[in-house]
């Protein structure tokens, strides 16, 4: 059968901003899901599950591992968009909007004069109504 979500050993470490030590939320982890299963990460607070999540979809990178979403690599653009995703709590970075558009657009594969066009033609759309 063909893998829709594969985690190849993957280690995420964050590391505290006030000291050196590292929390290691995921330690090669290793995962396959299958086309026609059902799958859900169930565990307590802490266990990775949501880190798991923001590593397929992109948003972070692992510390080491791999692993791949609909046959592509985590975090390609292409593929996140066919993949319905709702984050718990979204957090909005502390960063100028400016920044937070480019970011969230780069997420999306888009940068320079398209995403500039875009954030004009949704401004516009926003006033008009």
């Amino acid at each position: 059968m063909r893998l829709v979500l594969e985690f190849d050993n993957v280690t995420k470490e964050y590391r505290s901003f006030a000291s050196k030590r590292r929390l290691r939320a995921l330690d090669g982890f290793s995962l396959t899901v299958e086309a026609g299963e059902i799958f859900g990460f169930l565990g307590p607070n802490g266990a990775g599950k949501s880190t798991a999540i923001h590593l397929a979809m992109g948003f972070m990178r692992p510390t080491s591992g791999s692993g791949r979403l609909l046959a592509e690599r985590f975090g390609h653009a292409a593929t996140r968009r066919r993949v319905g995703f709702l984050a718990e709590s979204v957090a909005l970075y502390h960063r100028p909007a400016e920044r937070l558009v480019r970011f969230y657009g780069a997420l999306n594969g888009m940068a320079g004069d398209n995403l500039w066009y875009c954030q004009c033609k949704r401004a516009r759309a926003s006033r008009q109504r």
